[in-house]
Parts: C-alpha cells; structure tokens; sequence
C-alpha cells in the first residue's frame, strides 16, 4: 500500500510538470511575437560565464510606429523651428518623426505638418530632402487610409455603468469639472 500510493504521487508529480512545462512553452510561443531578436556576437558571457545563445528584448509600446508621444512630437517641432538648431539636429529630428505616423488629429493638433510642409522649401538640399521624405512618407499613408470605416465601439449596460461610476469617482476625487467625452461609451472615428 505505501508503495502504491508513492508510485501514484510520483506518477502524478511528473504528469503535473509536464503540463506546467507544455503551458510555458505554449505561452512563451504566444509571447514571442512581442519580443526583438537582437543579434549578439559568440563571445557575449553571462553573469555565470556560460555564453548565451540569443538575447532579447522586450518590445515597448513606443517604439511602435502608429504609437507617437505628442510631448516627443511638440520637442521636435520646436527643434525644427529653431533658427539656432544646427543642420545636423534637425536631421535627427526629421529622421525621428519619419520613424513614426501620428494620428491625424495629433498632426491637427500639434501642427507639426506645416512645420514639415515649410522645411521642403528650405535652402539646404539635405534638410529639403528628409523633409521631403516625411511629408510623402504621412502623405501616402494619410491616402490609402481614407476610406477606413468609422470604428463602432458597444457596451453592454454593466460596462458602461461601471464606466460612468468610475469616471464620477475619479472626477471627484480629483475636483474636475468637465469629462472629456472619450471617457463614455459612443463611437470613435477610425484612429489615421
């Protein structure tokens, strides 16, 4: 009887580890689509002197080229405007914001479209260029996403008095007046 039942608690011990183990590899494959493979050269050494095979890196919502911070956008406008920014920042301003396609009403917003517009017609060819480079790069964009339909967000009743409760809470709790309207639930134009 002792024997049987240390042969069943083993038996079952070794079937539980291979479901953990078949559920971490099942959640590692899912998770690496949101990781960068870096190349590493063979002498790279750990901690514990072991080379590792491949390092990764985990992918930021930033780096993202639909995901724009509007305070990293407003820097480079007013990068761009300055007439004591050196050619070579402006450059690595205009290479930055190329790297990116901020939402239409960001570039509303912002204005960082005619600032971009106004350097095409700049004297120096390096700086017309990339800026050149910027417009027609937002300029396609903007085109081939025109007729993308209006995204329709639903709630149920429970979601949108969760929602309307929380936003009453956290407007009182910080003594604002007005809630601006995304906080409820209606639908929202296509983000461009």
């Amino acid at each position: 009887m002792d024997d049987d039942s240390y042969i069943q608690s083993f038996v079952n011990e070794l079937t539980n580890r291979t479901t953990t183990t078949t559920t971490s590899k099942i959640a590692t494959i899912k998770m690496d689509r949101f990781i960068i493979r870096n190349p590493t050269s063979a002498n790279c050494n750990t901690s514990s002197g072991k080379s590792s095979g491949s390092r990764m890196k985990q992918t930021t919502i930033e780096s993202l080229k639909g995901v724009v911070v509007v305070d990293d956008i407003l820097h480079h406008k007013s990068r761009l405007q300055l007439s004591t920014s050196s050619k070579e920042e402006k450059l690595n301003s205009l290479n930055e914001l190329g790297k990116k396609t901020p939402p239409r009403h960001i570039m509303m917003s912002t204005k960082i479209g005619r600032v971009i517009n106004k350097l095409r017609n700049s004297e120096d060819e390096d700086i017309k260029k990339a800026a050149k480079k910027v417009y027609v790069k937002w300029k396609s964009h903007f085109v081939e996403h025109m007729d993308r339909p209006m995204i329709e967000v639903k709630c149920d009743l429970k979601t949108e008095k969760l929602r309307t409760s929380g936003t009453k809470l956290l407007t009182e709790a910080l003594s604002v007046q007005d809630i601006p309207s995304l906080m409820y639930c209606q639908s929202f134009p296509a983000l461009r």
